[in-house]
């Protein structure tokens, strides 16, 4: 097992009362797929099966374990708290021991909050869950089969953070910050449930943001430590309901498990307003239907770079830059932002940046055209001629009748005398110009 010291220390703290196989596959995956800089905290609720000896076991074996011991189960939400209490990482990760994690699950969970500080809370998806964290009907039935399947949503979904009012405490990293300013989970929920509907609204209220990691998936067994000691689960529902109704008589538990509107259909709505009062050139207007976005959606990619694209046409190039290299945190392959990025560094007269930029833009995206062009613009303005006229030349290979491009070519043999080249690039330019006039005209006629 590889263990990153470069990446921030991330404290995962699991809790145990029995239950001593979940634990010991829970440890295997953990070991397994973990190379990050991090420390584990286990308290042992009273456990009686052979869970003690097995951690003690683990805690000779590595130094960056640590077992605290209870002599009863004192419940969810006093545990992780002694557990956080020690923490000495950056974030915490409160997962239960009946969890199992994929490869590069942390990573992926720690990166929003390296983003975007105002973040809060981190999930993630898993088959046994709450709310809209459950994926159902996973192509798998073997426990330890998940991998595949969990490295098949990494690969679709990697860079996707979806904004939540709620997530599920199975498998929940807070970010230190958080813990400081509210403090660990309410002890008045005893054993266990709702003391995460408690904390991400104590979060909310905070001002901290919530989204869940979609490309990160985990198999979650579910309510293992209730089946192992015999606790009553819909009792210790029904009381906790009570104690949550009581402390929050003014939620509304349909709208913090968004069952009316999910915060991702108010904001596809909000994009869309935003797109078209762009569209209209209502800058200031668009610039705030965006930002709202954002205000519940932090990492919300179309949302930067239409809130950029806002800026730019406002003349503000340093707050445009700045909310592209987020885009480009959010996704490190959004051609779109190199390009935008490209084009202010040509402007403020930067053109090696500008060269590495849309570089990088036509090698995410080799469709791009406008990229294309605009590496072929800066190479000729670096006074590499030959190699701006050769990405020209590939343009043309697979978009023969791009107009700019045509115009290009001409331009530049006649800068060289060679006038016959020249007029057979800009005939070429007019040829398409007016037969795609003619379509035009064809489509007006028949339209009316």
């Amino acid at each position: 097992m590889r263990r990153e010291k470069f990446s921030p220390l991330v404290s995962v703290i699991t809790l145990t009362f029995n239950g001593l196989e979940y634990t010991r596959k829970f440890f295997h995956y953990l070991l397994k797929n973990t190379q990050e800089n991090f420390e584990v905290i286990v308290v042992d609720n009273g456990s009686t099966d052979g869970t003690k000896k097995y951690l003690h076991e683990l805690k000779s074996r590595y130094s960056f374990i640590k077992v605290l011991g209870n002599s009863e189960n004192l419940g969810f939400a006093k545990g992780n708290n002694q557990g956080m209490a020690v923490a000495r990482g950056r974030y915490f990760m409160v997962i239960n021991n009946d969890v199992l994690v994929p490869k590069g699950w942390m990573e992926r969970m720690v990166k929003p909050f390296e983003i975007d500080d105002s973040i809060g809370l981190v999930g993630c998806l898993s088959n046994n869950a709450s709310g809209f964290q459950t994926l159902r009907d996973v192509p798998y039935n073997d426990p330890d089969d998940f991998e595949e399947y969990a490295e098949k949503l990494a690969d679709s979904w990697g860079n996707r953070y979806t904004p939540r009012r709620r997530i599920a405490g199975f498998a929940m990293m807070i970010n230190r910050r958080l813990y400081e300013a509210i403090g660990g989970f309410d002890e008045d929920f005893g054993i266990g449930n709702f003391e995460e509907d408690d904390y991400c609204i104590r979060a909310f209220r905070a001002g901290f943001k919530i989204v869940v990691a979609e490309g990160v998936f985990m198999h979650h067994f579910g309510r293992a430590t209730f089946r192992a000691n015999n606790i009553g689960y819909k009792d210790t529902l029904r009381r906790n309901k009570s104690v949550f109704q009581k402390k929050w008589p003014d939620v509304d538990y349909g709208w913090l498990m968004e069952l009316d509107r999910r915060l991702v259909d108010i904001n596809r709505e909000l994009l869309s307003h935003g797109v078209e009062a762009f569209q209209h050139s209502e800058f200031k207007g668009a610039k705030e239907y965006f930002e709202q976005v954002l205000e519940t959606d932090p990492l919300n990619e179309e949302a930067l770079f239409g809130l950029a694209l806002c800026y730019r046409n406002l003349g503000d190039n340093l707050m445009t830059l700045k909310l592209l290299k987020k885009c480009l945190d959010v996704n490190p392959d959004n051609a779109y932002a190199y390009n935008q990025s490209g084009i202010i560094s040509v402007e403020m007269g930067d053109l090696e940046s500008a060269k590495v930029l849309f570089s990088t833009a036509v090698m995410k995206a080799p469709d791009l055209v406008d990229a294309q062009r605009n590496y072929a613009d800066v190479l000729i303005e670096l006074g590499e001629y030959e190699d701006g006229v050769r990405a020209l030349v590939k343009i043309l290979e697979n978009h023969p009748d791009d107009v700019p491009t045509l115009l290009k070519m001409a331009q530049l043999y006649a800068e060289v005398g060679k006038y016959a080249e020249a007029k057979k690039f800009a005939e070429r330019a007019l040829n398409v110009k007016l037969e795609k006039e003619k379509v035009g005209e064809v489509v007006t006629e028949s339209g009316k």
